[in-house]
């Protein structure tokens, strides 16, 4: 069981020393229009979007669910929940302005991508916002980890995948 393991809290926060996990330069913010956003399906993902969609029209938003592939209709069911649809921001504005990454967060090896799709929404995005986590008092931290530390890593190699980085 999970429960009684000890955890090495050294080895667990300790970022590895491997290339793929160390920042390189990145776009200047006004060359961001491609940005990968975790937590869509969340209170606060949500309305980070709809602030992105609607503030920023040129922006395309890639985004990716946290224990599941997200869909237009689902995102477009979250809007609607939090009354976040008015003029600005119509039904067209989500079907163009939103990308849906068909992997999610939680998943165990690159978001359940390919590596070539990896490598291509590597390519495709210049910035990321990472707002998904998991609170419990119930679960343990193996419970919470991959959610909230192991996707970490897997983002910043993301970023570092692409042409001259993303900012995270």
């Amino acid at each position: 069981s999970h429960s009684a393991e000890a955890i090495d809290w050294t080895a667990e926060t300790t970022l590895p020393m491997d290339d793929r996990f160390h920042p390189s330069e990145s776009h200047p913010p006004a060359a961001v229009t491609n940005i990968l956003l975790t937590g869509a399906d969340s209170f606060s993902g949500v309305h980070l979007l709809a602030h992105l969609l609607t503030q920023r029209p040129g922006v395309t938003v890639y985004v990716l669910g946290s224990y599941a592939p997200l869909d237009h209709g689902q995102i477009f069911q979250k809007l609607m929940e939090y009354k976040l649809l008015n003029g600005a921001l119509t039904p067209e504005r989500i079907l163009t302005g939103i990308q849906v990454v068909p992997g999610f967060l939680a998943h165990e090896s690159h978001f359940g991508l390919a590596t070539a799709d990896f490598q291509r929404l590597a390519i495709s995005i210049h910035a990321i916002y990472h707002l998904a986590s998991e609170v419990s008092l119930l679960k343990t931290y193996h419970d919470l980890k991959h959610l909230n530390t192991t996707s970490a890593l897997t983002l910043i190699e993301l970023a570092n995948l692409g042409r001259r980085g993303s900012r995270i």
